[in-house]
């Protein structure tokens, strides 16, 4: 197609008319071929550099959801011990009052708030299979109460995130009853 440049002093705009197709020689047709290839070639490489950058937000924000967790593990890890003696206190019944111990339950369940708060979930052991993912055995006992292979007794509570573990439950497991 030929094209004529018009130029409008008043809108100061370059205007493009077409002409009919048969005017167009041989030449033309050939850079407008070149034109098309380029167009195409400009194309692809935008379509590219859109799908790489889509790929670089996805990784990027996938990065920061594992730096977040990875960030979870660490600060709960260090709030474990904590946890471990309040609930050992709770559960001790030779606490010189009672008040003592009503003010240990109201710690323990501030703390576990803020646990479920950051999505930390208590992994559940006492009469659950033992599954080594999520408990550690430290124990075989004998029992007439719980089948072999369940846990007897949960020592020290574990906890996870999602799927990742933080720490493993450490569990008493039963060898069944004795013989």
């Amino acid at each position: 197609m030929k094209r004529e440049k018009e130029r409008d002093p008043a809108a100061d705009e370059v205007r493009v008319e077409e002409s009919p197709p048969e005017e167009l020689p041989a030449a033309g047709e050939e850079a407008s071929a070149d034109s098309e290839e380029q167009i195409g070639f400009y194309v692809d490489r935008l379509q590219r550099m859109q799908a790489e950058f889509e790929n670089f937000r996805r990784r990027s924000q996938q990065e920061l959801r594992e730096r977040e967790a990875r960030t979870t593990v660490r600060i709960f890890q260090s709030i474990l011990p904590v946890v471990d003696d309040l609930r050992l206190a709770a559960r001790t019944e030779e606490q010189g009052s009672e008040g003592a111990n009503e003010g240990l339950r109201i710690i323990l369940d501030k703390l576990s708030g803020l646990l479920g708060e950051l999505s930390i979930e208590e992994i559940p052991a006492e009469g659950e299979p033992f599954d080594p993912q999520w408990h550690e055995a430290l124990l075989h006992q004998e029992s007439d109460d719980v089948d072999p292979g369940c846990i007897v007794q949960e020592l020290e509570r574990g906890y996870r995130l999602g799927e990742t573990l933080i720490r493993a439950s450490r569990v008493i497991v039963s060898k069944g009853k004795e013989s």
